[in-house]
């Protein structure tokens, strides 16, 4: 089996076939999350009028109507702390272009806006860094695009200062329902590799076990997809009436709507074992890495403290 990042030049925003509207490109001004120095940053431009800052690939890869498609890529905040992200070209017509508006700032991270998009996703990858990714379903046969674009308030289209922006790396277009392992492409046309290569990670059936990326330490809020379920889930750390405290999660449907609230972060059993009845195909466990029973404190949650799905 084999994968194919049909975005080109993925880690070069400056460089065609990138095209650019109302933003300039500033190329490897920070670490990315490989650890090398190439992190792009997108500056909107000075604007007298409302207009979208955003960057594009036109035409790569070509879907069927009813093919879905993924589109994904790596964002970390600066002076703006929102990003669009965009399935484009003429398989997904400007009426209904699957796209999600993300939320990266800490304490509000999550998806603010969206149409047409299925599991709009944010995974925190570490250092402030996010993986943002979009699925949607073709409406005509041709083309797709990757489409990225600086928002503000929910909104893509506002009046620029011409200093302020967000990070970016690592963009990826590829076919299917989920954002595969990132795929580094510096090439014109499509890379694809074998998995032996770039293995996938495990995908989440069959005995699967996903360690649930987290911030380190601090109460958040993000999309994740787990067992083909999107879910949003909301990590708080709560005190009691004699000052002890601890992390709880909530859990909702993909609109926000809550399903469970208020769930303790113990150890040594299924957090989710009394909910089976909403609908969870799957487990979900808490353990700390040094010590297995001890629960998370508020600092070690997502570093030494972790959260893990596991399938049946």
């Amino acid at each position: 089996m084999s994968r194919t990042n049909y975005a080109e030049f993925t880690e070069q925003f400056a460089t065609p076939p990138w095209g650019v509207g109302s933003l300039s490109v500033q190329t490897n001004v920070i670490v990315a999350p490989d650890g090398s120095l190439t992190g792009d940053k997108l500056i909107e431009s000075a604007d007298v009028s409302n207009t979208s800052h955003v960057i594009f690939q036109g035409t790569q890869g070509s879907a069927q109507v009813g093919d879905l498609w993924t589109i994904s890529i790596y964002a970390k905040t600066a002076e703006r702390t929102q990003l669009m992200v965009t399935l484009g070209a003429a398989a997904f017509n400007q009426l209904n272009q699957p796209f999600a508006i993300f939320d990266l700032s800490p304490s509000t991270a999550g998806v603010v806006a969206r149409a047409f998009a299925i599991s709009p996703t944010l995974i925190y990858q570490g250092s402030g860094w996010w993986r943002l990714s979009v699925t949607g379903a073709a409406t005509n046969a041709g083309p797709t695009g990757l489409n990225y674009q600086i928002a503000r308030s929910a909104q893509n289209s506002y009046i620029g200062n011409g200093v302020s922006g967000i990070y970016v790396w690592g963009a990826q277009l590829e076919p299917g329902s989920i954002a595969t392992p990132y795929i580094e492409n510096e090439t014109a046309g499509p890379l694809t590799v074998s998995d032996t290569a770039n293995p996938i990670a495990p995908i989440i059936t069959g005995s699967a076990i996903y360690n649930v990326p987290l911030q380190v330490g601090t109460p958040q809020t993000f999309t994740i997809q787990l067992g083909g379920i999107e879910y949003q889930m909301t990590l708080l750390y709560r005190n009691d009436t004699s000052g002890l405290g601890g992390w709880t999660v909530d859990i909702a449907d993909a609109s926000g709507n809550a399903i469970v609230q208020g769930i303790p972060l113990v150890t040594g059993a299924d957090l989710l074992a009394q909910y089976k009845h909403l609908g969870f195909n799957g487990a979900l466990f808490v353990q700390t890495t040094s010590n297995p029973d001890a629960v998370p404190t508020f600092a070690n949650l997502g570093a030494d403290g972790q959260v893990y799905w596991v399938a049946p």
